[in-house]
């Protein structure tokens, strides 16, 4: 028996330990594990779509009226009873003439082939049918005086925009033309 009681105490020991380390297992699970540190929550990217692309050119700050008129000069051919607009690089870019068997104006604007151009003068807008190039107005057509005292420039917008200076020449040639 006396070794039953030398065994007794070593036994509990054991029985201690194992019962204290299965506390020490308990106690430490019933703790929430510790959360992980997330990184910050950044806000998603913003996506920018492309402007889209323009549908016709963007417009001018002001009007027609304050766009530079072509460098160049208005000529009068008495004999051909015409005057022709030439830019500074010697190009004819319209011209206005007389035509004497229909009694009207020809006006032709140079390398446009559309069917109708957008006469613009200071006393306001009107549509012209063009053939080729060339409208026909009658020689008492009010738009030959909007075009002769414009203020100071006319413009055609067609295939192209034209804004041309008003000169003495364009009202001579009317004038001729109506005699």
């Amino acid at each position: 028996m006396a070794r039953v009681r030398t065994m007794m105490p070593r036994r509990c020991s054991i029985i201690r330990a194992a019962l204290g380390t299965a506390l020490m297992i308990a106690a430490g699970s019933c703790a929430a594990p510790p959360k992980p540190q997330l990184a910050p929550r950044m806000p998603p990217p913003l996506v920018v779509a492309p402007p889209a692309p323009p549908l016709s050119p963007p417009a001018q700050a002001g009007g027609w009226d304050e766009l530079p008129v072509i460098e160049g000069g208005w000529h009068y051919d008495a004999t051909q009873r015409r005057a022709r607009f030439i830019d500074d690089s010697g190009r004819e870019r319209a011209s206005l003439a007389c035509s004497a068997p229909g009694r009207s104006m020809r006006l032709a604007i140079a390398g446009d082939s559309a069917a109708a151009t957008t006469l613009l003068t200071s006393a306001g807008t009107n549509e012209i049918a063009l053939a080729s190039g060339t409208a026909e107005l009658g020689i008492n057509d009010i738009e030959l005086d909007r075009i002769a005292f414009s203020r100071g420039r006319f413009g055609l917008r067609s295939a192209q925009l034209l804004v041309l200076p008003v000169q003495a020449e364009i009202g001579r040639v009317i004038e001729d033309c109506r005699d």
